[in-house]
C-alpha cells in the first residue's frame, strides 16, 4: 500500500511538472516571445519558486494555488510589519541559476551595484532588465493585466523594482489570476528578484 501511495505521489508530480511545461509551451503570449529553450528554462524558474514557496508556507506542493493563498496571506502580515521575509533559500536559488542557459538568464536579469555602507562599498545586484525578452513579456501581460500594465510602466521608470511595485502586489495580488501561467512567470521573477536583492552579498 505504501509503495502504490509512492507512485501515486510520484506520478502526480510528474503530471504537474509536465502541465507547467505544456502550459508555457501553449501560451500564445509566451510562445510568441520565448524561444522552446527558454521556456524549458522559465519553467526551471517557476517550479522552483513555487516549490519553495509551497515548503515556506508547510503547504503540500501539489495543490499550487494553495500556496499562492499561503504565499500572499504571509506577505500580506510582512507588509503590515514593514519587514518582508520571503523563506526562499538563496543558496538553493544560486544552484537553480546554474540550471538554466546564460542567454535566460541576460534575458531577465542584468549585474548592477548597491552600495553597501557609509565607505560607498558596493555589493553586486542583479536587477531585471528594461530591454530583454522578459521586458517585452511584461508589457504584452500588462495587456490584460491593469495591475501588471502599472507595474511595467513604473519598472520602465524607476529601471527595477520600485518600493510601490512590491507593496500593489502584495496589496492588490487578488486581482491576479495564478492559474495563468503568465501571472505565475511574473511572480516567480518578481520574487526571486527581490530575494536576491536581499540576501546577495558579494562585492561589486
Amino acid at each position: 500500500m505504501k509503495f502504490i501511495l509512492q507512485i501515486l505521489i510520484l506520478l502526480t508530480f510528474t503530471s504537474n511538472c509536465f502541465a507547467t511545461n505544456k502550459d508555457l509551451e501553449s501560451n500564445s503570449t509566451i510562445h510568441k516571445i520565448f524561444n522552446k529553450h527558454e521556456i524549458q528554462d522559465l519553467e526551471t524558474i517557476i517550479n522552483f519558486f513555487e516549490n519553495q514557496i509551497c515548503q515556506g508556507q508547510n503547504t503540500d506542493t501539489i495543490n499550487r494555488q494553495d500556496c499562492y493563498e499561503g504565499f500572499f496571506n504571509h506577505m500580506v502580515q510582512c507588509e503590515k510589519t514593514g519587514e518582508i521575509i520571503l523563506n526562499i533559500s538563496f543558496e538553493q536559488q544560486k544552484k537553480m541559476y546554474d540550471q538554466i542557459r546564460k542567454k535566460t538568464f541576460n534575458e531577465i536579469w542584468g549585474l548592477g551595484w548597491k552600495t553597501w555602507n557609509n565607505n560607498g562599498e558596493k555589493l553586486k545586484l542583479y536587477g531585471l532588465k528594461t530591454k530583454g525578452k522578459y521586458a517585452e513579456f511584461l508589457h504584452e501581460l500588462g495587456l490584460d493585466y491593469l495591475i501588471i500594465d502599472h507595474y511595467y510602466n513604473t519598472f520602465i521608470m524607476a529601471g527595477d523594482i520600485a518600493p510601490s511595485m512590491v507593496a500593489n502586489i502584495i496589496m492588490r495580488h487578488e486581482e491576479l489570476d495564478t492559474s495563468d501561467i503568465r501571472i505565475r512567470l511574473m511572480l516567480a521573477i518578481h520574487y526571486l528578484t527581490m530575494n536576491d536583492l536581499y540576501e546577495r552579498n558579494e562585492k561589486y
